[in-house]
């Protein structure tokens, strides 16, 4: 990321404000994703889902460090490309008794200006599957744009934190440590 000088960052995040202030976005289902990228020693795994729902909002009296989210993931939706693979994994996952995932976040800790536009962002959040809570780091990305908001975030976790046994393929188990990528596009909800 390029340094962006301080006068260019304040009109940055005034600009931002103003964009966001009093906005609500709905995620747009089919133009959102979740990837989760995990490793073994024969192979890495990588599953998808384009199955999201949910919000971000900013509040009208807050910056864009106010800014909310909650995104909700259907389990049933997640598929590596590999029929076996994607067999194995659903009885992992077990999408019937846990069919959804939650992540969760309330503000955000940093918001940097970015040189290609938009904001770095920086916060802590929450994933609730299996009765379980999870807290976490994330970092990514977001921007405005008339109407639209779009944005990804990146985190680390655990899945065994989550109640979730690493699934092996040909007898060799995937490391629990996990990298996840949240992809948004959300529409305006409510115009200021």
């Amino acid at each position: 990321m390029e340094r962006v000088d301080a006068g260019e960052a304040k009109r940055h995040d005034a600009l931002m404000e103003d964009l966001v202030s009093s906005r609500a976005y709905q995620l747009l289902s089919g133009q959102c994703r979740v990837e989760v990228f995990a490793t073994s020693l024969i192979h890495d795994v990588q599953m998808a889902t384009e199955e999201l729902h949910g919000t971000l909002t900013v509040p009208q009296e807050e910056s864009i460090l106010g800014m909310r989210g909650q995104v909700q993931v259907p389990m049933r939706g997640f598929s590596t490309g590999d029929r076996l693979q994607d067999w194995r994994l659903g009885s992992v996952l077990d999408a019937e008794t846990h069919p959804l995932a939650t992540f969760s976040f309330t503000g955000l800790e940093r918001v940097e200006a970015s040189a290609e536009g938009g904001s770095r962002i920086h916060g802590r959040g929450t994933i609730f599957y299996r009765d379980d809570t999870l807290e976490l780091a994330f970092s990514g990305s977001v921007d405005f744009r008339d109407a639209l908001a779009f944005g990804e975030i990146e985190c680390r976790l655990d899945m065994t934190s989550l109640g979730v046994r690493p699934p092996s393929f040909l007898g060799i188990a995937v490391s629990p440590d996990v990298r996840v990528v949240v992809s948004l596009e959300a529409e305006s909800a409510q115009l200021s």
